[in-house]
């Protein structure tokens, strides 16, 4: 079985045999349209195995999945691009901007709207074609729109700080404007670091943000 996004599952009958650690090349579907954009695919076998007309229960169910996603480009991106659930929207959750601008990288300035809320502990990666004069500006998709970093209570699973709330280490080029960045007051929800640049993080702007802790 396989599905793409939340599309419904897909039935392939794989007929072979496969030695431990091998691997096989499968053709799918040469009908198959993607917009551009983040995409998953996720795939999956039986329960029961079939050898030779005979049903076994497969002894290992928790390796049977694998999950990947990934991205449709049309090009390197420049502009404005906003995050929401719209039907003009270009992006659902930050993370996923974040997955599709590593894969087709910029060739101009870029503004990414992002719309008001709570955003949690993020990995700002490397984005192709980021420079001095090439910048991914983040920002409020309205002025009134109130967008804020903080670790939610609990919501990552951990119950100690963790090293840092937005980690800008492996990123270069990247315009916070108009954000705020706030630290918790408890074990569950702190972080240690509010912003954390690297050694290669060259040309990172923070414009009118507020570090609160």
């Amino acid at each position: 079985w396989y599905r793409i996004d939340n599309q419904p599952p897909v039935y392939y009958d794989w007929q072979g045999s496969l030695n431990s650690g091998d691997s096989v090349r499968v053709h799918l579907n040469d009908n198959q349209i993607f917009n551009v954009g983040y995409h998953t695919m996720r795939a999956w076998v039986d329960d029961t195995i079939t050898v030779n007309h005979v049903n076994f229960r497969d002894h290992e169910p928790y390796n049977d999945t694998v999950f990947s996603p990934f991205a449709v480009c049309d090009g390197p991106y420049n502009g404005v691009r906003t995050i929401g659930n719209g039907a003009n929207d270009h992006f659902t959750s930050l993370d996923n901007c974040l997955y599709v601008l590593s894969r087709c990288g910029i060739d101009g300035p870029l503004t990414i709207k992002m719309p008001a809320g709570n955003y949690g502990i993020t990995k700002f990666p490397y984005i192709p074609g980021t420079s001095d004069t090439n910048r991914v500006t983040f920002e409020p998709a309205t002025p009134s729109a109130v967008v804020s970093f903080r670790r939610p209570h609990g919501g990552d699973g951990a119950i100690t700080w963790v090293p840092r709330l937005v980690d800008l280490q492996d990123a270069r080029g990247i315009h916070f404007r108009n954000i705020r960045f706030v630290n918790g007051l408890s074990s569950d929800n702190a972080c240690l670091v509010l912003a954390q640049l690297g050694e290669g993080s060259t040309y990172c702007l923070f414009e009118n943000c507020t570090f609160e802790s």
